[in-house]
């Protein structure tokens, strides 16, 4: 089980076995769920610093990426980015494990089990390599 609350505490992202996650507020009821498009399982949940995108990250053979703004009226704005078209796509960019936000700009730092790191601003879209 993999779990983030958002910084606000309102909400707790919870994802399990089923690939699916979910979103409860803090008095235990179902916000929402989504199910990250692609293979694999949830590796890891993350909030932006103003907590209205959750990024979900998955396992697969390059590693894929699904933020979700839940807090947006229906439908539910989601996009997908997968490994390959990150920058310079290759093999250094697979095997992505861990994430996390800065807490002061709209960028997402990804880091993979090879030692990379990818900085995504999620606001423009825009990713490149750290290194």
């Amino acid at each position: 089980i993999t779990h983030a609350w958002n910084h606000s505490g309102t909400l707790l992202a919870v994802a399990g076995s089923n690939n699916v996650v979910q979103l409860f507020t803090r008095r235990g009821a179902l916000h929402s769920q989504i199910t990250p498009s692609g293979p694999g399982h949830v590796l890891a949940l993350e909030w932006d610093n103003i907590s209205n995108s959750l990024a979900i990250l998955t396992s697969s053979n390059h590693g894929s990426l699904t933020l979700w703004s839940p807090l947006r009226p229906a439908p539910h704005k989601t996009s997908t980015i997968s490994a390959p078209p990150l920058p310079h796509a290759s093999s250094k960019h697979r095997d992505l494990a861990a994430m996390t936000f800065s807490p002061t700009l709209p960028l997402l730092a990804l880091f993979s089990t090879r030692g990379r790191v990818i900085l995504h601003n999620h606001e423009s879209g825009a990713a490149f390599d750290a290194a």
